[in-house]
C-alpha cells in the first residue's frame, strides 16, 4: 500500500488525480509523484539529530506508538506497553510487522536500534533519562527507564525513538516508503513498499488526517493505491508548480 496526502493542494488538483486515476489506462498512469516541501531530512541515520522527526513525517519511518488526531498516544508498531511492579514495562510489539526490505520486526532488532538512539541522541533521554531495551523473546521488551515515569508509551511516540535496522551503514525503517535515493539538501526518492500488515488499513490510509488535514484534501487512497508509483519529496519545488505543501504532508 501507498499514502500520498495532499493536504495543501488545491481540491481541483486532488479531483482532477482522482479523475485521471480513473480514466487513464494502466499502461498510461503516471509513474512518479514530486512533492514540495519546505524542509528535507538532513541524513538517514535516526539516531543522529532531529533526522527521526523527519523520516517520520517522510512516511520513512515509525515509532512504537504514536499520536492519533484526537490527541491520544495509541499503538503503532508495539501493541501495547504493561508496567511492572519493579519499575520496567514490558512492551509487546504488534504481529506481522516487517521493514522495507521483508526481515520482520523482531524485539531483538529494537532493542538494538533503541539502545543506539539512547546512547547517540540527547534528546532521547530528555524525558526519562537513558532508556534501556532487553529483548525478551521475538515479541516482547523489557524496558528499564533510568527516571520512573508511568508515561512510557508518550516518551515512545517522541520524535527520537523510529524503530531502525543497521544494515552496515544503511539504515532500514518500517514505514510505508522505502529509501531509493537521497540527495543532502536536495530530495528524497522513494519507492511505496505494499506489504503494509493486513488489517491497518484505517491507521495507515488516514495518518496524514490525523495529523490535522482535512480529509476532504486527501486524494482518494483506494484509487492511487492501485496505482505503482514513485514519491519524490523535494523541497526546493515552487508553489505554482505542485502546489506549496507543509510540513506533515506524507505519513503513514
Amino acid at each position: 500500500r501507498q499514502l500520498v496526502t495532499y493536504s495543501h493542494l488545491s481540491r481541483r488538483l486532488a479531483a482532477a488525480a482522482i479523475a485521471g486515476a480513473i480514466i487513464a489506462p494502466a499502461t498510461s498512469r503516471a509513474e512518479e509523484v514530486t512533492i514540495g516541501q519546505t524542509f528535507l531530512a538532513s541524513g538517514l541515520d535516526a539516531a543522529e539529530g532531529s533526522n527521526g522527526w523527519a523520516l517520520v513525517s517522510h512516511g520513512i519511518a515509525e515509532q512504537l506508538f504514536r499520536v492519533s488526531r484526537e490527541g491520544e498516544v495509541v499503538p503503532n508498531v508495539a501493541a501495547s506497553a504493561t508496567p511492572n511492579d519493579d519499575g520496567t514495562w514490558t512492551v509487546e510489539l504488534a504481529p506481522d510487522r516487517f521493514f522495507s526490505d521483508g526481515t520482520p520486526v523482531t524485539a531483538e532488532a529494537v532493542a538494538v536500534a533503541l539502545n543506539r538512539t539512547g546512547e547517540a541522541n540527547p534528546s532521547a533521554r530528555a524525558t526519562a533519562g537513558r532508556l534501556d531495551f532487553t529483548a525478551v523473546d521475538d515479541d516482547t521488551l523489557t524496558v528499564r527507564t533510568e527516571h520512573t515515569t508511568t508515561i512510557l508509551p508518550s516518551i515512545l511516540a517522541e520524535w527520537a525513538f523510529p524503530v531502525h535496522r543497521m544494515e552496515g551503514d544503511a539504515p532500514i525503517f518500517t514505514g510505508p516508503f522505502a529509501v531509493k535515493s537521497f540527495q543532502p539538501g536536495g530530495s528524497i526518492e522513494m519507492t511505496p513498499i505494499l506489504s503494509l500488515p493486513a488489517g491497518g488499513h484505517d491507521r495507515d490510509v488516514h495518518r496524514g488526517a490525523e495529523l490535522g488535514a482535512d480529509r476532504e484534501d486527501l486524494v482518494n487512497v483506494r484509487l492511487l493505491e492501485r496505482l505503482e508509483r514513485r514519491l519524490v519529496v523535494d523541497p526546493t519545488l515552487i508553489d505554482g508548480r505542485v502546489g506549496k505543501l507543509g510540513q506533515n504532508v506524507v505519513e503513514a
